[in-house]
């Protein structure tokens, strides 16, 4: 009975554990979806980030050769600077894994912009092999390409407003094809392990929980219907003040220990929310001794969100606003002396400025001088998709919003896009307008630079991503 104790304490769980009302829940959900060792409901963000794609890009590392290592990590880098994340940086050269310990979100961005990293940076001769077609080092980047279908699919919640009607009620197919891309990348998964040149990849990827996959998806999706409502901190960290309580207390009612806590920490989040409601004044939370605890509140779910775009502070020199910009704009306003260029505007804490990719649900891009941006109540027309577009510059409508000079992206071959500079539209800065994600399609005329940046040539060739294709990872 002693080893059993034991066992249970190093999992944080007592003998009983499942008198505690999180398992009271789990019991209630359909079998399957209890995970004793690590949440009562899987926790996707650990799997899919922390867990797959960690030890991917590590096996990867590992598998090439110490000269293009540093080239990976500069390619890496550069598109996570675009992605957002200029200060993270995926190899250490240092660490014996070479990869450096980051963060969820940070891996979840790692996931989306990895594929197309990798690929870039790899000679194609080192993606195959003379036996099979596909070298250990292809099989690894295949894996990740993989496991990018199913987390693109995985935590897409599409709305109507920003990625149209049909994209809404596809639903049910969306699921089928998901529980298809999460069999493709097991089926992977199991032949690289079998296969003896992959002896180094199974050994650094061939990891127990790898069977939650088919938890998350057949589970998770198939009830609640999209991975953003199982997103770790709403049901990891649900669970941490219950095995924190288990392996501090003293055995003496350590589920009413975790309770009270877990609705100490509810009131503080609902106080910072809206003090009114409590008959406090807002300026109260601002005390020196009370400002630490309520600045660490978790936001709750119903938190209010500004919707809307705001211009920033610093203007753009005129100067420095292409001369197609201000003609547009020019037949807009009485006179051109009144109109204010602005280097950012910022909606929720994203800032767009010129140079960055936006996407818009359009109802046609048959537009001349205004992207046809489609408007309430047309979002289940046949015509209505999402178009991506290069900020050229943001200026101050006469109504007092943010708007923007931008050029329209066009379709190439094998999922390509390219700029069409010669055109500028005009784009109110709407509630619809989301930040997207442009990579340059790099050829073998691209080098990279010591310094976390790559020397693109002039190919006018880019992937670009927006919600359907994962960006920004784990969306809302």
């Amino acid at each position: 009975m002693r080893h059993v104790d034991a066992g249970l304490f190093v999992l944080g769980l007592r003998l009983d554990s499942d008198q505690s009302v999180f398992h009271e829940l789990s019991a209630r959900l359909p079998s399957g979806m209890f995970d004793g060792h690590r949440s009562v409901l899987p926790s996707p963000d650990h799997l899919f980030f922390m867990g797959l794609t960690k030890r991917l890009l590590q096996a990867i590392f590992t598998l090439l050769t110490p000269d293009l290592r540093p080239t990976l990590g500069v390619s890496l880098r550069e598109a996570l600077a675009h992605a957002g994340l200029p200060c993270t940086k995926v190899y250490n050269a240092s660490n014996k894994t070479y990869v450096n310990s980051l963060g969820i979100s940070e891996w979840a961005a790692v996931c989306i912009i990895g594929p197309h990293a990798c690929r870039r940076a790899t000679p194609d001769a080192l993606l195959t092999g003379p036996v099979t077609g596909t070298s250990p080092l292809g099989v690894a980047v295949d894996l990740l390409q993989d496991l990018y279908d199913v987390v693109r699919l995985a935590y897409l919640y599409p709305r109507a407003e920003l990625d149209g009607e049909a994209a809404c009620m596809d639903r049910d197919g969306a699921a089928v094809e998901l529980r298809r891309r999460a069999a493709v990348l097991l089926r992977s998964i199991r032949a690289a392990c079998a296969r003896p040149d992959c002896a180094t990849l199974a050994a650094i990827f061939d990891v127990p929980n790898i069977h939650r996959m088919s938890e998350a998806v057949w589970h998770a999706v198939q009830l609640l219907g999209s991975m953003r409502d199982a997103f770790e901190l709403l049901f990891e960290s649900m669970h941490q003040p219950l095995k924190h309580s288990i392996r501090s207390g003293n055995g003496h009612d350590d589920v009413r220990r975790a309770m009270t806590k877990m609705v100490d920490n509810e009131i503080v989040s609902r106080l910072a929310m809206e003090p009114s409601k409590f008959s406090l004044p807002r300026y109260w939370l601002q005390h020196a001794s009370l400002r630490k605890l309520f600045d660490s509140a978790v936001p709750l779910a119903s938190s209010l969100v500004d919707s809307k775009w705001t211009a920033g502070h610093y203007r753009q020199p005129e100067a420095d606003v292409p001369s197609a910009a201000k003609l547009l704009v020019a037949g807009r306003v009485a006179e051109t002396g009144h109109v204010s260029w602005r280097r950012h505007t910022v909606r929720g804490g994203v800032a767009i400025r010129p140079t960055d990719t936006v996407v818009v649900l359009v109802a046609s891009d048959a537009g001349v001088q205004d992207v046809h941006v489609a408007r309430v109540g047309e979002e289940g027309e046949p015509s209505v998709h999402a178009s991506f577009f290069r900020v050229v510059a943001i200026w101050v409508a006469p109504d007092g919003q943010p708007a923007a000079v931008v050029s329209p992206f066009a379709s190439a071959a094998h999922g390509a896009w390219t700029l069409d500079e010669s055109r500028v539209l005009h784009l109110p800065m709407g509630h619809g307008v989301r930040r997207a994600l442009a990579l340059h399609d790099c050829t073998s005329a691209c080098s990279a630079r010591e310094r976390s940046s790559i020397l693109h040539d002039s190919t006018n060739s880019l992937v670009l991503y927006g919600r359907e294709q994962g960006y920004p990872p784990r969306q809302g």
